[in-house]
């Protein structure tokens, strides 16, 4: 008996459905999952057995096969074992599909708990777009999917499968997208109390500030050691304005590939990297076409401070992101394009000792 169960990959920021297919045949006991999976998911397997059997159910004695389609497309990451699972006790005759068609995300522990995934948003929002029927998420999972009508949160896989059968109704989550909400900006996670009023002297800066704000205009900030620069950079962030509903969306997704949930949906994100940032890591790349530092900080402030330290080609990387406010990641048999709309502001020193014309 072949079995469907809905689910999505993370591809850069963005979630891509993917389906899985569970066969339970008779044969010679074995698991196989297909489909272009790595590592992680390819270690499922004994995740999932361990889940079953803690979750009172039977771990079937026959040949499992998982595909995981498209089958071209990568696929990483523990997002895929509560689909899988499902699939597994529908498929051996376990379970009952009677709430319509099904979707999943979740990692599941060896004690059949129901983990949350970086990108639980991004990952749950085609499902939920193109109405997929029931979508069970972790319990943890980033709350704006969650108050989705067709989103249900489980925290077992025993819940999971009572929902699946029709014998109880998951609660939905109640809007908290106000969670998290401070009066200090926070830079990569950190609570950062620098005001743009706090500030005395430095007219000229402040003024400049302003502008870039207004315009969303690049700034270098430059000047000796000890004047401000870093903190005037930092105050910038607090002259922003909220986002609105369609720009809370998008960072909040963005947010959630991240990792970065705690962040305030309602304020630009902010971001200060050190000065050894590599080219991957400012515009993204890597072998999973992972995001960088531009893309955390779309839609706000991104911070170079002491500018004059970071790596050339770095800096030559930010030439055409900052002028179409995308970054376009290109591999062999693979492209991405990722957001990079971001205020960047630099500080540096006139020159490598800080002391010119001083």
């Amino acid at each position: 008996m072949t079995v469907s169960i809905a689910t999505s990959s993370l591809i850069g920021i963005r979630g891509v459905p993917v389906e899985v297919e569970v066969d339970v045949t008779t044969g010679i006991p074995a698991v196989r999952i297909v489909g272009l999976p790595d590592a992680a998911v390819g270690e499922a397997r004994e995740r999932i057995r361990s889940a079953i059997r803690s979750s009172g159910f039977t771990w079937p004695a026959r040949r499992i096969t998982v595909n995981l389609a498209p089958a071209d497309l990568r696929k990483s990451g523990g997002s895929f074992d509560l689909a899988i699972a499902l699939g597994i006790l529908a498929a051996s005759g376990q379970m009952r599909i009677v709430a319509g068609p099904i979707a999943a995300i979740g990692e599941l522990s060896l004690d059949g708990r129901v983990r949350d995934v970086p990108g639980s948003l991004p990952l749950a929002l085609p499902l939920l777009d193109r109405d997929a029927g029931t979508v069970l998420l972790p319990r943890s999972a980033h709350q704006h999917a969650l108050t989705h009508n067709a989103a249900r949160r489980v925290s077992t896989l025993s819940e999971a499968v009572s929902i699946v059968e029709g014998r109880a109704v998951a609660d939905t989550a109640t809007s908290d997208l106000g969670r998290g909400r401070g009066d200090h900006a926070r830079v990569n996670g950190a609570a950062v109390a620098v005001d743009l009023t706090e500030i005395r002297g430095q007219p000229t800066a402040v003024r400049a500030l302003l502008i870039a704000a207004t315009g969303r205009l690049p700034l270098l900030l430059e000047g000796p050691p000890g004047v401000g620069k870093s903190m005037l950079a930092q105050a910038l962030h607090g002259a922003l304005p909220d986002l609105d509903g369609a720009e809370r969306d998008e960072v909040a997704a963005i947010a959630s590939a991240g990792g970065f949930d705690g962040a305030d949906p309602s304020r630009p994100p902010l971001r200060t990297p050190h000065h050894d940032l590599t080219v991957a890591g400012l515009i993204g790349g890597g072998p999973r076409l992972t995001p960088g530092e531009l893309t955390w900080a779309h839609r706000g402030l991104l911070i170079l401070d002491e500018i004059g330290e970071y790596r050339r080609d770095t800096l030559e990387a930010l030439r055409e992101p900052l002028e179409r406010g995308v970054v376009d990641l290109v591999r062999a048999g693979r492209s991405v394009r990722l957001p990079g709309a971001a205020l960047v502001v630099a500080t540096g020193n006139p020159c490598g000792c800080g002391e010119l014309e001083h």
